[in-house]
């Protein structure tokens, strides 16, 4: 009997960040565990980026600190000034993270690769698809049964469903 399967969670999976994709480690078919990386975007300008926001919070971090210890020598406004400097440069470098976490692809769900967009060397922009994944924790079963063979089933019967696409396993 033929059938479609479709999974009762299916998402696809967005570039959060822009660059190019340096590995695809996930192909279409593969089951993939949730919280793994299943491709990775080029880094190396995020990282630099980074480097250099670390050193400029090191140094108004110092330079704040230096001016709180001059204590009744130093205007209050003067110390709020270095205090903002400080907490916005503290935020560039929470920024670069978060710049560097996006160029990782990390899978949401256990689940299957049904359909991967782009190859290793292209460019992704934000918000261009890279994978669409199924959870195959639940799926549900479109089956086209012939009025012959219909009093064959019984209601709540298991049975047992392989599809082509994943190879060597068997639903129940």
């Amino acid at each position: 009997i033929s059938a479609i399967v479709f999974g009762k969670k299916e998402l696809t999976l967005k570039a959060k960040a822009q660059g190019e994709v340096v590995q695809i480690k996930s192909d279409e078919g593969e089951i993939v565990k949730a919280r793994s990386v299943i491709a990775q975007l080029d880094n190396r300008r995020v990282k630099i980026d980074l480097d250099a926001a670390q050193v400029e919070l090191r140094i108004a971090q110092s330079d704040f600190e230096s001016s709180k210890r001059l204590g009744r020598y130093i205007s209050k406004d003067d110390l709020a000034l270095k205090e903002g400097a400080y907490l916005k440069k503290k935020s560039a470098v929470a920024s670069k993270d978060l710049d560097l976490a996006n160029t990782q692809i990390i899978a949401p769900i256990d689940g299957i690769v049904t359909k991967k967009y782009l190859d290793e060397g292209e460019t992704v922009s934000i918000g261009e698809k890279i994978f669409d994944l199924v959870q195959l924790d639940e799926l549900i079963l479109a089956a086209n049964v012939p009025t012959t063979e219909i009093d064959k089933f019984k209601k709540d019967a298991s049975v047992d469903v392989k599809v082509d696409e994943i190879k060597g396993k068997v639903f129940k």
